[in-house]
This record gives C-alpha cells, sequence and structure tokens, in this order.
C-alpha cells in the first residue's frame, strides 16, 4: 500500500526514472528551478537565488588573497 499522494507538489512536473538521473546533466536543476517558478507563479524568488549565488562566488572567490582587497573594498 503506497501512502505517497498522487500528485507531487515539490517538483513541477514527473520525475524521470533513477537510471536516467546519471545520464542527465549537472545543469539540469537550473532548468528544473525555472520550471518550478513558471508552474508556481514564483518568480520572485529568482531574485533571491541570483544574489545569494553571486554571493556565494564573491566568498569563495575571496578565499584567494589577490581578490580580497577589491572584495573588502565593495563592502
Amino acid at each position: 500500500m503506497s501512502i505517497r499522494p498522487s500528485h507531487n507538489l515539490a517538483f513541477a512536473g514527473p520525475l524521470p526514472a533513477p537510471e536516467i538521473w546519471s545520464e542527465m546533466g549537472k545543469l539540469r536543476i537550473l532548468g528544473e528551478f525555472w520550471e518550478f517558478l513558471k508552474v508556481r507563479k514564483k518568480y520572485w524568488l529568482a531574485p533571491i537565488v541570483i544574489v545569494l549565488v553571486l554571493l556565494s562566488v564573491i566568498i569563495v572567490a575571496a578565499q584567494g588573497s589577490a581578490l580580497a582587497p577589491f572584495i573588502y573594498a565593495l563592502f
């Protein structure tokens, strides 16, 4: 007996078979996220995610001592 609901609210579409997951590209998550935003009409989440990704890239780039003085000047 399955206790899972017939619909899945977490995903925009049906899940692919596990055999196909390894064949999917690593950037597939961006497509899935975009589909989620379109289906759920949550376009306001896109700028938040973009800013978080950019801040993450800046933090990772700041680990190199050559960029640290320039990033410090931004904040």
